[in-house]
């Protein structure tokens, strides 16, 4: 008897099919290179995408980098006009002092001195000095003094005895320190109200009485009578002779305002001029130079 061998179709659609699996590998190779495609594709696109963001923002390359250079440099000029204005309230004060240098001078009208300017000019023109701020001598000032020829000049005088400078050698006032404050708004020549005066060695006078003054006390009775004179000369004479000198130098070549006739009379009274001296030197080492020494 034979047999007859019954084929069976298969559908290639039917779950789990092989022409299933097929397919599915099929869909996975595609997605695959279809992945990869996109990631060359993008790589490719980031240069051209960059260059297109440059085109949209209408700057090549070598202008953007000029643009981000002009922003740093604004940023650093805007760092520096801070700087400048610190600058200036350090010095943008009434009573503020400082010092320039002297850099240039010229004979100008009367009538280019500002009105307001706080020390007046009363002859028919006027000296300017300019002079380079200390510190920061890209800035300059001028001062405005009487012109010597046309009389007064009195400030002007005053100025180069304090800065050691004869009249017949104002050429050496070139570079000199020049000692500045601020008043009413302007940059002016500290000057003192008075001639310069007195001694810088007074000060040697006031120590030494002083030393006297505590050697008269404590050697009363054990001190000889020659010895007792001296240290009498010492705290009536020298005492109130050195002070007076000293403070008249103190008073037109420092800061120092102090009364001299004040601290005067305290040195040659007995009793308390011990204390007066002990507390004049106390305030006088406080003082600062108007043109301290290089």
């Amino acid at each position: 008897m034979t047999e007859d061998t019954e084929e069976v179709s298969v559908d290639d659609g039917a779950p789990g099919s092989s022409g299933d699996q097929h397919r599915d590998g099929r869909v996975r190779d595609d997605a695959r290179e279809e992945r990869e495609a996109s990631e060359r594709a993008s790589g490719d696109e980031g240069p051209a995408s960059r260059e297109g963001a440059s085109e949209a923002s209408g700057l090549d390359p070598s202008e953007r980098e000029a643009s981000e250079a002009s922003r740093h440099a604004s940023r650093e000029g805007a760092a520096e006009s801070f700087l400048a204005v610190e600058r200036e309230l350090s010095f943008g004060v009434d009573g503020g002092r400082t010092w320039g240098r002297a850099v240039d001078v010229d004979r100008v009208a009367t009538e280019d001195v500002p009105e307001d300017y706080p020390q007046p000019v009363a002859t028919e023109t006027a000296l300017a000095l300019t002079v380079a701020v200390e510190g920061d001598e890209s800035r300059t000032a001028v001062l405005y003094f009487e012109w010597p020829g046309d009389g007064g000049a009195e400030r002007l005088r005053r100025l180069l005895e304090l800065l050691g400078i004869g009249p017949d050698q104002f050429a050496d006032l070139h570079g000199q320190r020049v000692p500045l404050r601020r008043e009413s708004g302007h940059v002016v020549a500290n000057v003192p109200d008075e001639d310069p005066r007195g001694t810088r060695l007074g000060v040697v006078g006031v120590v030494a009485g002083v030393a006297g003054t505590v050697a008269l006390f404590a050697g009363q009775g054990v001190t000889p009578g020659w010895a007792q004179l001296l240290l009498l000369a010492l705290v009536f004479l020298v005492l109130p002779v050195s002070t007076y000198l000293d403070a008249w130098y103190l008073r037109t070549h420092t800061d120092w305002d102090q009364g001299i006739m004040f601290w005067v009379p305290l040195a040659i009274a007995p009793g308390i001029n011990l204390v007066s001296s002990l507390a004049y030197l106390a305030m006088r080492w406080r003082a600062t130079p108007l043109v301290p020494e290089d």
